[in-house]
């Protein structure tokens, strides 16, 4: 999230501030990502940034907190091979909304609806030779929320549609 803190030379420079030069927007801002249960909301661990830096990037500092068994819930702004790899590595379980455009090849339908794809880096990482992660294996699971009209996709490590089905992982993410 990010958090409007107090407009002072030191806060400038640590968060910056939105907008232009010209036109700075309000105050400065802080982006802060936290590793909290989903039960108890008790926070495990938070890192702060400034506005502009990634989510995905703070938050490679709070991975310690995330271990065997853990199911991660995240949100778009997390996606990264090299991440999801790391993170699976450790023994998690990953349940992550991605975007629309991410994970649209169907190799495989299951009976809950959920499908099976591969994510591999993109033409942008293949082309700059930066390309470390081999392709990952997730589930898909769509749905929509009522009144809304953009659907929510998420991809997860859970491919076993018997075990997990799909509306269940839904539900869980909601």
């Amino acid at each position: 999230m990010l958090l409007a803190v107090p407009d002072s030379a030191s806060n400038r420079e640590t968060f910056g501030k939105s907008g232009s030069q010209r036109s700075p927007e309000g105050y400065p801002k802080a982006r802060l990502v936290a590793v909290a249960e989903c039960s108890s909301h008790a926070v495990l661990d938070a890192v702060i940034g400034g506005w502009k830096d990634s989510e995905r990037i703070v938050s490679d500092e709070l991975e310690r907190h995330v271990g065997a068994s853990t199911l991660l819930l995240a949100d778009r702004g997390f996606w990264g091979l090299a991440h999801w790899h790391r993170l699976r590595e450790r023994g998690a379980h990953l349940l992550w909304r991605t975007e629309r455009r991410m994970a649209r090849r169907v190799e495989d339908v299951l009976a809950d609806g959920s499908y099976l794809t591969r994510i591999q880096a993109n033409k942008h990482s293949k082309a700059a030779g930066t390309v470390k992660a081999p392709p990952v294996p997730v589930r898909v699971v769509e749905y929509r929320i009522d009144g809304q009209a953009e659907g929510i996709r998420l991809i997860t490590s859970r491919m076993d549609h018997e075990k997990y089905p799909a509306a269940e992982l839904a539900e869980l993410y909601a």
